[in-house]
């Protein structure tokens, strides 16, 4: 990951991630030793056996007023029913079809996502704050589906921060 927060430009800084998660990484051979809490998957949210990068852009021209900007692209293999390429934690290493998975093996998925997000603090630690998320899976069976989600909050004392989901 690197941060780029430049002195001349204090009110700008810029967020560069890459990650590569291997095939069968958070799987187990059991079902109490993969990585999962209550249905929900522990690690990295792009998932095992996918390419992943993000940017994130933050603008803060005053004390009170924030907005930025965060995209992330992720290349993933999904498996099928009788073809487990290790993007599913859930599946033992046990139904692995070969000892030798390649990366991104399986059915191709591409994910985009894109929040942008503006916020403001009314008092101290109270902050409102809108965001936009735009999600688009193309998925090589399945084919494209996207969706638009508007969003409007209020926080108290709790730092904003896009979330993948």
């Amino acid at each position: 990951m690197a941060y780029l927060a430049p002195a001349q430009l204090h009110a700008w800084s810029l967020r560069l991630e890459g990650s590569r998660i291997r095939p069968f990484f958070y799987a187990g051979r059991f079902n109490f030793d993969m990585f999962a809490h209550y249905g929900d998957d522990i690690g990295h949210s792009a998932g095992p056996n996918s390419y992943d990068v993000s940017a994130r852009l933050d603008y803060r021209p005053s004390h009170r007023w924030r907005a930025g900007l965060w995209y992330y692209r992720t290349w993933r293999g999904r498996g099928t029913e009788d073809h487990n390429v290790g993007a599913d934690l859930r599946r033992s290493t046990d139904t692995r079809f070969s000892d030798q998975v390649r990366m991104l093996e399986g059915i191709r998925q591409v994910e985009d996502g894109l929040d942008v997000y503006a916020g403001y603090e009314l008092l101290p630690s109270l902050f409102v704050d809108a965001q936009l998320r735009v999600l688009r899976i193309d998925d090589a069976e399945e084919g494209l589906d996207s969706f638009v989600a508007p969003t409007l909050g209020i926080r108290w004392g709790v730092p904003f921060q896009p979330r993948r989901f």
